[in-house]
């Protein structure tokens, strides 16, 4: 995985600080098609906050393509950079407490 913003600017950079979001919990599908190839559509997506080493704040979002040729189900996700962690203000979001 690249920076996206550090590619498009022609610079190396290393990702870290990686931060888990919540995932979905949706049932998957299995199914055979007519030529006997198994499908698996999952649903659920996931992804996770980093940080590239120039600044970039990173939002990675993961989806589940179905890897049979020709099938339109699911998507490979995406990585969308945002503005570099200088100009943002972190906020604590604090737990409930049971």
């Amino acid at each position: 995985m690249k920076c996206p913003r550090c590619e498009k600017d022609g610079k190396r950079s290393t990702i870290g600080d990686i931060r888990f979001l919540p995932v979905t919990d949706m049932s998957t599908h299995v199914h055979y098609d007519e030529d006997g190839r198994r499908h698996w559509h999952d649903p659920n997506r996931h992804g996770f906050l980093a940080v590239c080493s120039r600044g970039h704040r990173l939002h990675v979002i993961k989806g589940n393509k179905c890897q049979i040729e020709g099938c339109a189900f699911g998507d490979e996700g995406s990585i969308t950079a945002g503005v570099p962690v200088s100009f943002v203000r972190v906020i604590a979001v604090q737990e409930r407490q049971p």
